[in-house]
C-alpha cells in the first residue's frame, strides 16, 4: 500500500513537471544573400533592406571613399547602405552587411496561472554585396 502512493506521488509530480514546462526562446536564424551590384566610377551604390533592424558593416569594401551605414530618416525604422568607390578605382569590390532583426511573441497559460509569457527570436542576416566598379 505504502508502494502505490509514493508511486502515484511521483506520477503525479512528473505530470505537474511537463505541464510546467518552460517554453524555450526560438534560436537565431541566419539567412544569407548575395546581391550583385554595378556603380560607375565616381558614382553612389545604396542598398536599403526590405525589412527593419540594426544594419551594421560586418566586413569592410577595400577599395571605397565612402561606405557606411546611414541611420533610418523618413523611411520609417530601415537603415541603408552607401558606397562610392575610391577616386580613379575601377574593378570589383566586396562589403558584408549583417541585419538583426529582434521579435518579441508572447503565450499565455503554464503554471504561471494563465499570466503572459513572452519570448523574443533573433533573425540575422548576411548581405554579400558585390560590386563592379565601372568607367
Amino acid at each position: 500500500m505504502k508502494k502505490t502512493f509514493i508511486y502515484s506521488a511521483i506520477f503525479c509530480f512528473l505530470i505537474l513537471i511537463q505541464s510546467c514546462k518552460k517554453e524555450s526562446p526560438v534560436e537565431q536564424q541566419v539567412v544569407n544573400q548575395v546581391i550583385n551590384a554595378t556603380v560607375g566610377a565616381g558614382q553612389t551604390y545604396s542598398f536599403s533592406p526590405a525589412s527593419s533592424g540594426t544594419l551594421s558593416v560586418s566586413q569592410q569594401a577595400l577599395h571605397y571613399n565612402i561606405s557606411e551605414v546611414q541611420a533610418a530618416k523618413d523611411n520609417g525604422n530601415v537603415s541603408s547602405y552607401k558606397y562610392t568607390p575610391a577616386a580613379g578605382y575601377t574593378g570589383a569590390d566586396e562589403v558584408a552587411l549583417t541585419l538583426m532583426n529582434t521579435y518579441i511573441t508572447s503565450s499565455s497559460g503554464g503554471c504561471n496561472g494563465g499570466n503572459q509569457n513572452n519570448y523574443s527570436s533573433t533573425t540575422k542576416t548576411l548581405y554579400i554585396i558585390k560590386i563592379n566598379v565601372t568607367n
